[in-house]
């Protein structure tokens, strides 16, 4: 179904924002960002952020979304291609690590002291 000029006007300033967070998380830290940083990189009005993201952590969750569903065609052929389920498991444990580790800042998954 295709969709109308305003619902992608709207899916345009989702996915800006979306990418302008990550770069800001990644170069100066989820906690330092602040929303009115995002808001000015991305030139959006902060109450446009929290239209689309009620809190920035909405924001790592819409990214997460769109990089696994991007992927997931490859990521079932290569579970599939796996002899049993629990190959599988380890397989998906380690990858999701590895996601973490190298696509998500690190003071966002690591617990603090």
């Amino acid at each position: 179904m295709a969709k109308n000029r305003l619902e992608r006007k709207k899916e345009e300033t989702r996915k800006k924002i979306v990418s302008v967070a990550m770069d800001l998380f990644q170069r100066q830290g989820f906690d330092a960002t602040t929303v009115e940083q995002i808001a000015e990189e991305a030139d959006v009005a902060k109450g446009t952020i929290y239209l689309h993201f009620p809190v920035k952590e909405a924001i790592i969750n819409a990214y997460m979304q769109a990089y696994i569903s991007e992927r997931q065609p490859m990521i079932l052929q290569a579970m599939r291609s796996l002899p049993d389920t629990r190959s599988r498991l380890i397989s998906f444990y380690v990858k999701s690590q590895e996601f973490v580790e190298n696509k998500i800042n690190r003071d966002l998954y690591v617990m603090a002291d």
